[in-house]
């Protein structure tokens, strides 16, 4: 018996002399009272320091409660006594993070909800340790992703300030293809001014095209192709740093609301880069619940707001409500990064041209030559530029059509194999189909105001009227929609 009350007595005054939370004394009078017949089974609670109660310890400590290990069920001075939560002591919590995405967040398009998981290790104390910060978390498109960071938290007393170093290696798969990144983080935290630095390492640097199609229900003229648009969706990632100093809130501070500014810097070298700046509050709703919103801007991905609730699964019910949060709760708080790779997705749309099938030139594109003869001045044939004549025009096998619009043209022509001269006004009349190697595509429509042309005789080599106007060189070649006047 003497044995086994020696050794209950030395695993209390081990528990008792190593627990940097305990502040030891005499029991204040009647605290055992009603004790007798219970087990030894023991539980912390917080005394509060009261003037009757007379410890016969000098008060060595600024703390306010002095913390006792009790036995389970004891009444202090007629009232049962809290316990201490998980709150005040550092330990392993578990967290669900729902981010919502407002208008989009920074480099995703759609919110996330991840189940958070922090493991601190002591290393030297309550205020020293190592930990694990992980993460498991599934977008709103029903896509997965990870994260796991390692890193080491120390609480300065003199300068009451927490501070963190930590790396990470994040894989996500929310977006059309995996990614993956390093990254490292320092914090400095206190109670009245915060700071964040965060950079973001890919781990290879990915571009991938993710979407391609050519829309050919919708051609038109261009220079002197016949051109169709090509749409094309670029993925890639990026690397980048962000930083946020901030603080309790003027006023809504003592409710446990705070703020931060920050900027960040994104770049890619497949895609252009973006700086901007950021800004979020936070409120601490109850021990377990913190609410938080945030909004970004830059030139590359726009405006971004988002909602984020972050619940601490709880041991019991809530102590507090909006009140801020103790140096000894926020060192178990997780590491305040992005979690997910930022990804820029790229629309472009590129102008290609129509290719012959078949005639002296397939393979080659569709070659047109504009022609309007009330243009002002002779241009260089393109529809942005055309010809307002032909008397110093010399025609090439490789065109494909000669289009002439309204009005009275004079000069000459040579048409070569398979080439057609036709007029606006033709091609409103009648339908023709471009033999393309993407299939049979309906020319496009040109003025639908316009008349037929005026081909007149152009000045012979003798110097009178009367000079050759068209002069065909090869086969299968077609004119439609002139008046010649000769």
């Amino acid at each position: 018996m003497n044995t086994t009350r020696l050794l209950i007595l030395g695993l209390l005054a081990c528990a008792l002399l190593t627990s940097p939370h305990l502040s030891l004394g005499g029991e204040p009078p009647g605290e055992l009272s009603g004790v007798e017949g219970r087990g030894a089974t023991g539980v912390v609670r917080v005394i509060p320091p009261s003037a009757s109660v007379d410890s016969g310890v000098p008060d060595q400590s600024v703390a306010t409660d002095v913390m006792r290990v009790l036995p389970a069920g004891i009444e202090l001075d007629g009232a049962r006594g809290p316990l201490l939560t998980r709150d005040k002591m550092v330990g392993m919590r578990y967290r669900l993070d729902r981010q919502a995405a407002g208008s989009g967040v920074v480099g995703n398009d759609t919110g996330d909800t991840s189940f958070n998981l922090f493991w601190p290790f002591e290393a030297n104390g309550d205020n020293r340790f190592l930990f694990l910060d992980m993460r498991a978390m599934v977008s709103d498109q029903g896509r997965g992703g990870a994260s796991t960071g390692m890193g080491y938290r120390s609480y300065n007393e003199q300068l009451d300030r927490i501070f963190g170093l930590s790396g990470w290696w994040d894989w996500d798969k929310s977006h059309h293809r995996t990614y993956r990144q390093a990254g490292a983080s320092f914090e400095s935290l206190g109670q009245f001014f915060d700071f964040r630095v965060n950079g973001y390492f890919p781990l290879t640097t990915e571009h991938h095209t993710v979407h391609d199609s050519t829309d050919l229900s919708n051609p038109y003229f261009g220079g002197f192709n016949v051109l169709v648009d090509r749409t094309r969706v670029f993925e890639s990632n990026y690397r980048g740093v962000d930083a946020e100093v901030g603080g309790p809130l003027p006023v809504l501070g003592r409710y446990g609301a705070r703020g931060y500014m920050g900027i960040y810097h994104w770049s890619s070298e497949t895609d252009r880069d973006t700086t901007g700046w950021k800004a979020r509050v936070e409120t601490q709703v109850t021990d377990d619940v913190m609410v938080g919103v945030s909004v970004s801007r830059d030139s590359l991905f726009g405006t971004n707001t988002w909602l984020n609730i972050i619940l601490t699964l709880p041991d019991g019910r809530p102590e507090t409500f909006f009140r801020p949060q103790t140096m000894r709760q926020r060192l178990n708080g997780s590491v305040h990064r992005n979690h997910r790779v930022v990804v820029n997705r790229r629309r472009q749309v590129d102008p290609v041209a129509l290719v012959n099938s078949s005639g002296p030139n397939a393979d080659n594109p569709i070659q047109i030559v504009w022609v309007d003869p009330n243009s002002a001045f002779n241009g260089t044939g393109s529809y942005e530029s055309p010809l307002s004549n032909l008397e110093t025009y010399n025609n090439v096998p490789a065109n494909d059509y000669l289009l002439v619009g309204s009005g009275d043209l004079t000069g000459s022509l040579t048409l070569f194999e398979d080439q057609k001269l036709l007029s606006e006004w033709m091609l409103n009349q009648q339908q023709y189909v471009l033999e393309t190697t993407s299939g049979l595509i309906p020319m496009p429509a040109v003025d639908l105001l316009a008349t037929k042309p005026t081909f007149r005789n152009p000045v012979g080599l003798d110097g009178n009227l009367g000079g050759s106007i068209v002069t065909v060189a090869g086969s299968d070649t077609e004119i439609g929609g002139l008046i010649f006047d000769g």
